[in-house]
């Protein structure tokens, strides 16, 4: 195995040929069964490792290879930071053609297990060892590494703490116990769909969220969930947020459409960088706290932000990172599409007593040029986008706003490189990208520049 494709697969040649090996690591010399051939490469298991690589460790977890949670616990965390500062390097230059920007070490996690603030488990038919004549059964887990209706009956999970692991089996036992159906993605009918696992890594406080389909209030369902949280609650004193979620979404995604307090608040308070921020069942915050702290130290203190600057937050969600910029600017305006998020970040804002921030909802598409001609043209602009990155027209619209400078931080390498592409072709200049590992074992990870205002770097022609 000669190194690792993004995604957590092994590359190996064999006679020029390229095969993706899945759960191969660099230096490993394996035994594998192809199962997927295409014409430039094909796609391998490993069925044994005749050799180990150089960098092998024995992965903590028990349910690792089938569990699709993790992909590199075997894998040295050293290695996994280099595997990531590679993919990063890999996509600036072969995707979007930047030559001369350095790619910094890879700023490690805090902590590379237990560092998940939030976990989400789905109900579904357990998974079954090939050859093994188990009949289907409902269970709750982590989904089969490439499938959508097999769940791995997690015993413990240690992205997150023993506690959770714990919550898992209690809800699951329950809801054998209760004979009501898992929800089929397939047929769109049954009950149990989701157990959400939220906690407050600085406050110790604790949500879980029960997420099932509609029932009717006062049905057997209803009372099931009813006797499910009394039976958490005092089992679990420390569960300050204990909620039931219901939705009659088809989507496969865990999503409170209503949602009823079965014991204690609402919602739950986590404290970032000293500031303290409420989240919801729904809410989107950064899931490892304490990597998110050393993410947004290490890239707000590379923007060198002067006291009396003015700053746009695009894509700000519940003000994470817009409060943090107002601690060090003048007045900083987020804008967020999801309105609940917004209302969440003018909450946070005026927790934390924050009066030089504000937030306005709406598509960053259309809000960015308004806001260029109602008022003074921003110092910098700060974008956090999601996996799909910054649209061109939005890049566009800044390019003609030319704010002195740009703090870009992003989630997806590939998207990043495609964006910065643009702004440095438009006259912006990157020196470095920084990689931050927010999700140690996984192949995901974030990126933090800064862009200046300049002539720009000099481009590959035609980037293949």
């Amino acid at each position: 195995m000669e190194t690792l494709a993004f995604g957590g697969k092994g590359v190996a040649r064999v006679e020029g040929y390229t095969v993706f090996v899945e759960r191969g690591l660099p230096g490993q010399l394996v035994e594998a069964r192809v199962f997927r051939r295409r014409k430039g490469f094909a796609e391998a298991r490993v069925l044994r490792v005749l050799e180990p690589g150089a960098q092998d460790v024995l992965a903590r977890c028990s349910h690792f290879g089938v569990c699709g949670g993790c992909a590199f616990q075997h894998l040295e965390y050293t290695a996994q930071l280099e595997a990531k500062r590679e993919h990063v390097k890999d996509c600036l230059e072969r995707l979007g053609g930047l030559t001369g920007v350095e790619v910094e070490p890879t700023l490690p996690s805090p902590r590379t297990f237990e560092y998940r603030n939030k976990m989400e488990y789905s109900f579904a038919n357990a998974w079954r060892e090939e050859g093994k004549p188990v009949e289907d059964h409902m269970s709750l887990g982590l989904h089969v590494r490439g499938r959508f209706d097999r769940v791995v009956e997690i015993e413990r999970c240690h992205l997150q703490d023993a506690t959770g692991s714990e919550i898992v089996t209690r809800v699951r036992d329950f809801a054998l116990e209760s004979g009501l159906p898992a929800y089929s993605t397939k047929t769109h009918r049954g009950f149990w769909r989701f157990l959400i696992l939220r906690d407050g890594v600085h406050t110790g406080q604790r949500m879980v969220v029960i997420v099932t389909n509609r029932v009717e209030p006062g049905s057997r369902e209803w009372r099931e969930v009813e006797s499910l949280g009394a039976m958490l609650k005092a089992w679990v004193p420390q569960i300050t947020s204990l909620l039931h979620g219901m939705t009659d979404s088809k989507a496969s995604v865990a999503f409170c459409q209503t949602v009823r307090v079965l014991s204690g608040e609402p919602g739950l308070r986590e404290r970032l960088l000293d500031l303290t921020f409420e989240i919801g069942p729904n809410t989107f915050f950064q899931t490892n706290t304490l990597g998110a702290e050393r993410l947004f130290t290490e890239a707000l203190d590379r923007a060198e932000i002067a006291p009396q600057s003015l700053v746009w937050d695009l894509y700000c969600g519940v003000g994470a990172l817009s409060l943090p910029l107002a601690r060090r600017a003048g007045r900083v305006v987020g804008i967020e599409i999801v309105p609940e998020s917004v209302e969440a970040a003018r909450r946070n804002a005026e927790l934390n007593e924050m009066a030089n921030v504000e937030f306005h909802a709406g598509d960053v598409r259309q809000l960015l040029g308004s806001l260029a001609a109602l008022g003074p043209k921003p110092d910098l602009i700060v974008m956090d986008p999601p996996r799909e990155g910054v649209h061109a027209n939005v890049l566009q619209t800044i390019l003609d706003i030319s704010p002195n400078k740009l703090l870009y931080i992003s989630c997806n390498p590939g998207t990043l490189a495609r964006d910065l592409n643009l702004l440095t072709g438009g006259g912006y200049r990157v020196r470095s990208v920084l990689p931050v590992d927010l999700f140690p074992h996984t192949p995901h990870i974030e990126a933090a520049t800064t862009l200046t205002r300049d002539k720009g770097l000099q481009l590959v022609e035609n980037p293949s």
